[in-house]
């Protein structure tokens, strides 16, 4: 004989945004069919970020420079080199050095490798270092799907990211200028996994006016990176409702 208890928990189909604090993700749609869900924090924060907040370590932790894994901390005070790095045997999820590599504006490497954050193999699971298991940098496209989400909800301005995403406008420093934090407060810049030409990979940034999904950086510059779940998590009844149109 079946028991059945009743927990007073049941999924929820209607496209909001919904935010799951204990597993620290966050779920939106706009129909019934297509759902997302990424991390409530940058990459190895432990402190949500709410919109205002002083922005510090806690909430928005380490950047990086797009290939390489190590998580370089926001206060400054770390090993520069100018020597341009040979990752041509390096497998996607090896290379992890802390020393930041500050080469200017050109390759960072003598022999290329697309596939050291993964967009070569291409597949989310590939592209998970170094966030944990089950989780990825995202791809441009991806962040695209999430621009057309909020756009659709009219979320379109940079507030909305911040409210809602809980994304902070966090900085970034230059490959050319590694001891300047760039557009604190302004923007944000976050890291996709996907390749654009040379030297640069795209990037997603957001100010106030809102996303810019055709950003690139060098990828010697170090970014912030908000991670995606490889397989989105459905919503039920014991989410924060983040929003829900009026």
């Amino acid at each position: 004989m079946a028991i059945y208890i009743w927990t007073g928990i049941w999924p929820v189909s209607t496209p909001w945004i919904y935010h799951n604090a204990s597993a620290g993700l966050i779920t939106l749609s706009t129909d019934w069919t297509y759902w997302y869900t990424i991390a409530d924090k940058n990459l190895w924060a432990n402190t949500v970020y709410e919109y205002w907040d002083t922005l510090n370590a806690s909430n928005c932790w380490d950047i990086f420079q797009w290939w390489n894994n190590y998580g370089f901390s926001r206060d400054w005070g770390y090993t520069i080199s100018t020597s341009i790095v040979d990752v041509s045997s390096y497998w996607p999820w090896e290379y992890s050095n802390a020393v930041y590599v500050s080469v200017g504006d050109g390759n960072l490497w003598s022999t290329r490798n697309d596939d050291l954050w993964w967009d070569l193999t291409d597949t989310d699971e590939a592209r998970q270092w170094p966030c944990n298991s089950g989780w990825h940098i995202p791809t441009r496209s991806q962040w695209v799907n999430i621009v057309s989400a909020m756009n659709s909800l009219g979320l379109s301005t940079g507030a909305n990211y911040q409210t809602y995403l809980k994304i902070p406008f966090a900085w970034y420093r230059r490959a050319n200028d590694p001891d300047t934090q760039k557009w604190v407060w302004e923007y944000t810049y976050l890291w996709t996994s996907s390749v654009e030409k040379e030297a640069l990979c795209w990037s997603f940034a957001i100010n106030s006016s809102g996303p810019n999904t055709g950003d690139h950086s060098n990828r010697a510059s170090t970014l912030s990176i908000r991670p995606f779940k490889n397989v989105w998590v459905a919503p039920d009844n014991s989410r924060t409702v983040l929003y829900q149109p009026s």
